[in-house]
């Protein structure tokens, strides 16, 4: 393996793919929605994920490898997940949909 870059269930991926974007109300995502997603992600969990990162995840731009274990726990925190690990298990404690703070 390469770096950081790691292979994990494609299906649990999409899982969470679809799942951010339901708690940044933008479903569909647009390639023109990309900065506005990578903004919300930062405003809930004070980390950064590049555009191009978010970009290659949602199909935009060419990814040669699968997303960085960095990225899936981003998404899984900004979903209100502990960790990606966590978020393969099940459920978080307290899951809503949509996440009125990124507004």
């Amino acid at each position: 393996m390469r770096g950081s870059v790691h292979k994990y269930s494609n299906v649990k991926i999409e899982l969470l793919k679809k799942e951010v974007l339901i708690n940044a109300d933008l479903s569909p995502v647009t390639e023109a929605d990309i900065a506005i997603l990578a903004n919300r992600i930062k405003k809930v969990t004070h980390k950064e994920l590049s555009r191009i990162t978010l970009s290659r995840l949602y199909g935009f731009n060419e990814a040669r490898f699968g997303p960085s274990l960095f990225a899936l726990q981003v998404l899984a925190n900004f979903c209100g997940y502990e960790s990606w690990e966590k978020f393969c298990e099940g459920p978080p404690l307290e899951y809503t949909t949509g996440n009125s703070e990124i507004a």
